[in-house]
């Protein structure tokens, strides 16, 4: 059951690229030619993500706050609608490997104390709903390991300092499955850190 959850994210994700890369997005039939040959509309000047996309084309980023320290969640895959500004909705996308393959992008949380939660903070844009994953260590590297589920729920405005979520102590690998719902252009991206 659960292969077959993942392989088909995995095609959604695929048929979404290709449609992405044919369809094509951001053209504006306002925009004067020469103001665009001379490098001067668009987002020329704004602050670009790792992924070379401008920052309001991204995904929201995830900040968790743990044991008093603040890490940045990895983004993995993702599928992203946004509004290019001129009313047209426009969607990119992530093909990264699955969390439990990125051991070495992974932020590694530590614990200093009995701390069994984690709080998620979202840059922007909270998500509708969020289910969490976890994994023990030993399914780094595996595409198809056991996980359990530690929590899952619907967010609103109550949540928008962020929202606690269980975090067990010991060697654990976890995967935030974000969803925004808009009416047919749903978003989903995935997180990950793993605690030590």
């Amino acid at each position: 059951m659960k292969k077959l959850t993942v392989k088909k994210f995995a095609v959604l994700l695929t048929v979404f690229a290709l449609v992405f890369s044919v369809v094509g997005c951001g053209f504006n039939p306002y925009e004067d030619q020469d103001t665009a040959d001379a490098g001067e509309s668009g987002n020329a000047g704004s602050d670009m993500t790792m992924e070379g996309l401008p920052l309001e084309e991204a995904p929201p980023t995830l900040a968790i706050r743990y044991s008093g320290i603040h890490y940045t969640a990895f983004r993995g895959a993702y599928l992203w609608y946004y509004d290019d500004g001129y009313g047209n909705m426009c969607i990119t996308s992530s093909e990264a490997s699955p969390i439990l393959l990125q051991q070495n992008n992974l932020p590694g949380l530590t614990s200093s104390g009995n701390t069994s939660k984690a709080t998620l903070v979202w840059s922007k844009n909270m998500p509708d709903k969020i289910t969490v994953k976890r994994w023990s260590e030993d399914a780094w590297g595996q595409y198809f390991a056991e996980y359990t589920v530690v929590f899952e729920s619907n967010l609103d405005s109550s949540h928008a300092d962020g929202i606690d979520i269980p975090v067990e102590r010991g060697a654990y690998i976890y995967e935030i499955v974000a969803q925004w719902m808009d009416g047919g252009n749903d978003s989903t991206v995935c997180y990950g850190f793993y605690t030590k």
